[in-house]
C-alpha cells in the first residue's frame, strides 16, 4: 500500500511519458512526494500552489521541493529508537495513520517503519550512516538497469568506507577555522 503511495510507476499507471534525450539514469519509477500536485479549477488543471498562493503555473516554481518539514512522524519513530516509554505509543499512533496494525517498537520494526513512512525525504542515509549500515546498504545497488540518454546502461553506487559515508569538508572552511575544524577522515 505505501509502496503504490510513495512511487509512480510510469509504464503500469500509463501516464503518457515520452523519456527526452536529456534524461538521466530513467528508470520508469518516479517519487510522488516530489511530484506537481494538480487540481481541476472550473474543467482546466492547474498546479495547486498557483490556486492557493497565486504563484506562477510553472512545474519547476510550483512544487513541493522547497517546503522544508520536519514531521511528526519522524520525532515520533526517534523517540520510539530511543526507548521512550511510549515507544509502543509512538509506533502505533504512525502506524495507525496509515491502517497498519500495530508491531512492538523494536528496532528492526522501527528501521522498517522509518525505511516506509520517510520514504524519499532525505533521511534514510542517514538513519543508514547512524546505524552503521550504509556501507552495506550501498553494497547492494549494483547493476541497477536504468536508461542513460535513452540508452540501456547499468548503474552502480560505489562506497569509499575510509569516508564513513561523510563528505568532506570545504577546505575554505577548514583554512578559515584556524586549527578548529579537521578534515572529515578519507578526504
Amino acid at each position: 500500500m505505501r509502496k503504490v503511495a510513495s512511487i509512480c510507476d510510469v509504464n503500469a499507471e500509463n501516464i503518457g511519458y515520452s523519456p527526452s534525450s536529456d534524461q538521466y539514469h530513467e528508470t520508469y519509477l518516479w517519487q510522488k512526494k516530489y511530484m506537481p500536485v494538480n487540481i481541476k479549477v472550473d474543467g482546466k488543471r492547474k498546479s495547486m500552489f498557483t490556486h492557493i498562493y497565486e504563484s506562477p503555473d510553472n512545474n519547476m516554481e510550483c512544487n513541493t521541493q522547497e517546503v522544508v518539514l520536519l514531521r511528526l512522524a519522524d520525532v515520533m519513530l526517534m523517540g520510539a529508537e530511543l526507548g521512550s516509554s511510549k515507544a509502543q505509543e509512538y509506533m502505533d499512533e504512525v502506524r495507525e495513520r496509515v491502517n497498519l496494525p500495530s508491531v512492538p517498537p523494536t528496532l528492526e520494526n522501527i528501521k522498517k517503519e522509518r525505511r516506509y513512512e520517510l520514504a524519499f525525504e532525505g533521511i534514510r542515509y542517514y538513519d543508514l550512516m547512524r546505524w552503521n549500515e550504509l556501507s552495506s546498504a550501498l553494497g547492494k545497488v549494483k547493476n541497477v538497469p536504468v536508461e542513460n540518454e535513452g540508452e540501456p546502461v547499468e548503474y552502480s553506487i560505489p562506497f569509499r568506507p575510509e569516508t564513513n559515508g561523510f563528505l568532506p569538508i570545504p577546505e575554505s572552511q577548514v583554512q578559515l577555522s584556524d586549527g578548529v575544524l579537521e578534515q572529515n577522515a578519507g578526504w
